[in-house]
């Protein structure tokens, strides 16, 4: 090779180092990828023919080192810069309450501010801290201790999801020092394979993703570590330069690291309030039979540097953040079938129905069905009726497949499983939905599943909490004919002897239930908007809806534009919301609801919008109340038309100080000469006409 050819051969390998690691970035970070996985391999092969041929251009943040081939002699031990602290567990609400309030005093007296919460899956995987100087990967380092770990560089190296170099922010630059922590894992789809690779060469099968993930991390040779294919997601920060990066907010420094190329955990969400981190928590839990990545709780942060400088790390845990984890206990049993239900909205769910299997330690659970997400979900787990399947059960949660035993499938005996193109409940065509991943029945009017489904829901607490109806009394007023749709509920003091033939309805229970039905009528009409099954629109987009509109016509009436100007209503409910009330058979439904005397909401005056006694007024509340928690008391101010805050400022426009209030506000208060009122006085103002 001459001197002249040298760079020429530099600058393609250099080329063809980003162009992959773009890939790779097009792929495991924004899932849209640019190039199929035959040209991926072609530029792979092409890098490495030219690496093997120029051994002078070696580096180890190559893409061809991703395969491994790098061995080490022992691990070394590296201190960590910041000490690398675990998580303190809450295994119920109670526990994670009493930590919340617990940061809310500690943040009040000092920095005065409203404390808000980061909430992200808890990664069941290995800590890891990986280091970039100037945007190159140097390090990456276990937990250890806490205060040293083992140095698995040549392993961290492997992780395809990890890129070596960092892309540039759109603004700024990147940090010079830079330690990111977060965990190694192993996907369920990728511990199932090389399960089955291991059982196939003749060696013992691993016991569970996380051990193969502890354990691919202190392998020697990194070739061994690559075939276990790791992943990895950043949840937090070690140690940066310069310091201006680490006064972000958690939030916006996850956001951050995204835009550089780094994994983040999926549907993390930032800046909420306690209760509505809780709320998400609920919506978080129900998501996952969907996860295609280990977890074994949720983390709940507190979102501020600063408040999260005020509560402080402990000698072994970080006061910061607390982890809510469930007791999870595995169990393998046999699939023996893949039932399809469906639901209110025609979504065709598939149950895995088990060979009954306990599983537990000091409380045992009998499981005999699991939730199975969707027809994806049956696809990427390739579960076939007659399969070992691993079960998980989590605290209350539903059990779950999390994954199949392939090496105990007798080869060509198990079909896949062919999901229905037909709804199982009324035979009518089953069709993707527009996101791609829902299959639903094409028949929204007449399918007798989604009827049922549909019933059980209005008659619900949250909706018009008809409390003498169940579902196997709604399946007999269906088959009787006496209820098809949820008008109907309110004429059935018109059939009384019907009734009556119906499976253990005698008198009394008849009474009971049109007395049930009868009190529903004075349902808020929220409640009644909720239990219409229109797509999209649920109890909180009703209350919107009815705090703007106050009546069911107007509601029905009201236009795409006006719609749009609500908060929390987009295109896609508007267009669920138009189709639904532009339906003939949805004015008649309405229109036999409304002559039976559900309630129909309260006229809101032409060009007025809807007032409460706090319309206007920012208000802080400081110390204990004997009548309100803190929450519901902020809760009170908002339904009162208020906004509630957490600090004052000039906007304030009064606060309500109970026993031990935070001096800081009150000194505030009487620097900007706001007013101070106590509990009673809060209350008469609450309700000024009682």
């Amino acid at each position: 090779m001459t001197a002249t050819m040298r760079p020429r051969i530099a600058d393609d390998i250099r080329n063809l180092r980003r162009e992959i690691q773009r890939h790779d970035r097009l792929y495991y970070i924004d899932g849209k990828p640019q190039v199929s996985d035959g040209k991926y391999d072609e530029l792979m092969a092409k890098l490495r023919e030219l690496e093997d041929a120029n051994p002078m251009f070696f580096h180890p943040n190559s893409p061809t080192q991703r395969v491994g081939g790098t061995t080490v002699d022992y691990l070394v031990t590296i201190p960590h810069r910041v000490p690398m602290l675990s998580i303190d567990n809450s295994f119920d609400i109670e526990s994670l309450t009493k930590w919340h309030e617990s940061n809310a005093r500690q943040v009040a007296q000092a920095v005065d501010a409203e404390l808000r919460y980061a909430v992200e899956w808890k990664i069941d995987g290995c800590a890891l801290g990986v280091r970039y100087e100037d945007g190159v990967l140097t390090f990456g380092v276990t937990r250890g201790d806490g205060v040293a770990g083992d140095d698995v560089t040549h392993n961290v190296r492997t992780i395809r999801n990890l890129p070596t170099r960092l892309d540039p922010p759109v603004t700024g630059g990147t940090p010079s020092f830079l330690e990111i922590r977060g965990e190694a894992f192993i996907t369920h789809a990728d511990f199932t394979a090389f399960q089955t690779c291991e059982l196939e060469a003749g060696h013992d099968a691993p016991n569970d993703p996380r051990s193969t993930t502890a354990g691919a991390l202190r392998l020697l040779n990194s070739r061994e570590c690559a075939r276990r294919h790791l992943s990895f997601f950043a949840h937090g920060l070690g140690d940066v330069a310069p310091m201006s990066y680490a006064h972000i907010a958690h939030g916006e420094y996850l956001l951050w690291l995204c835009s550089i190329g780094i994994p983040i955990i999926p549907m993390a969400k930032n800046n909420l309030l306690f209760p509505d981190a809780l709320v998400y928590m609920d919506d978080m839990i129900s998501m996952l039979p969907s996860l295609h990545f280990p977890v074994d709780g949720i983390v709940v942060k507190v979102d501020s540097r600063p408040a999260a400088f005020v509560i402080g790390e402990g000698n072994k845990y970080s006061k910061w953040q607390r982890a809510y984890k469930w007791v999870r206990v595995e169990g393998t049993t046999i699939l023996l079938d893949i039932e399809i239900q469906v639901g209110k909205t025609g979504a065709l769910t598939p149950v895995a129905i088990l060979e009954p299997v306990e599983i537990g330690e000091t409380v045992k659970t009998t499981i005999s069905r699991a939730s199975i997400f969707n027809a994806d979900e049956i696809a990427r787990l390739d579960l076939r009726i007659g399969d070992t399947v691993v079960v998980e059960k989590a605290g209350e949660i539903i059990p779950r497949i999390v994954r199949v035993d392939t090496s105990k499938r007798p080869v060509g005996f198990f079909e896949p499983f062919v999901f229905p193109t037909t709804c199982p409940a009324c035979g009518h065509p089953a069709v993707r939905d527009e996101d791609g991943v829902t299959i639903r029945c094409s028949d929204s009017t007449s399918c007798p599943a989604q009827l049922h489904a549909t019933l059980c829901a209005f008659v619900g607490r949250k909706c018009m909490d008809i409390r003498q109806c169940g579902p196997k009394l709604l399946t007999g007023l269906m088959e009787a004919k006496l209820v098809s749709n949820v008008a109907d509920f309110y004429y059935l003091h018109t059939k009384e002897e019907e009734l009556l033939k119906i499976p253990k309805v005698g008198e009394k229970k008849k009474t009971l239930l049109l007395e049930s039905i009868e009190s529903s009528k004075g349902q808020p009409l929220e409640c009644l908007i909720a239990g219409l099954n229109i797509r999209h629109v649920g109890l909180t987009v009703a209350r919107t809806l009815v705090q703007r509109y106050g009546t069911l016509l107007d509601i029905m009436s009201a236009s795409p534009a006006s719609l749009l100007e609500l908060e929390g209503v987009g295109d896609v409910i508007v267009t669920s919301l138009r189709r639904f009330f532009d339906n003939n058979e949805s004015w008649l439904l309405l229109t036999r609801l409304l002559d039976a005397g559900v309630n129909p909401g309260t006229p809101i005056p032409e060009g007025s919008k809807p007032t409460g006694a706090l319309t206007g007024k920012t208000v802080v509340v400081t110390g204990v109340l004997v009548h309100f928690e803190r929450e519901p008391a902020k809760e009170a101010i908002r339904w009162a038309g208020g906004k509630a805050t957490g600090s004052v400022s000039k906007k304030t426009s009064f606060i309500v100080a109970g026993r031990d209030p935070g001096q800081k506000k009150l000194d505030k208060a009487a620097e900007l000469q706001i007013p101070i009122i106590d509990e009673v006085e809060f209350m008469r103002r609450l309700n000024p006409g009682v």
